[in-house]
């Protein structure tokens, strides 16, 4: 394939891992604030902790998403390494349907990203 086609893949690619970055950090903004409204099953201080946690989690998640588009190599460092983070923690907790869901767009995006890791320069 040439370099133009190689060019256009990782372009495709890099927009798909903004994407489902998008949707988990609004997924775990919008867990938190229910999370932290009471709307979970915690106590009302580990309630509002966890749902501050989660609201964090999909702030960070919601940023790098913006940031993937400068394709800066730094952020597709922290990209990965905050996915991984996440991964671990996900597989680490109780599991259910949520969380296998999570799991697999979190993997997504890391196969996204390393696949993709040629359109991110050394800025």
């Amino acid at each position: 394939m040439t370099d133009s086609g190689n060019n256009k893949q990782r372009a495709v690619a890099v927009q798909i891992a903004r994407g489902v970055l998008g949707f988990l950090g609004v997924f775990w903004l919008l867990l938190g604030v229910l999370t932290a409204g009471g709307q979970g099953s915690f106590q009302t201080g580990a309630a509002l902790l966890w749902g501050a946690l989660m609201v964090a989690n999909g702030g960070v998640m919601l940023w790098l998403g913006m940031r993937l588009g400068s394709l800066g190599r730094g952020v597709f460092w922290l990209s990965l390494i905050f996915l991984a983070i996440n991964i671990l923690l996900t597989v680490t907790d109780e599991f259910g349907a949520l969380d296998l869901l999570v799991l697999i767009l979190a993997v997504l995006v890391v196969v996204l990203l390393v696949l993709s890791r040629g359109a991110f320069s050394r800025n």
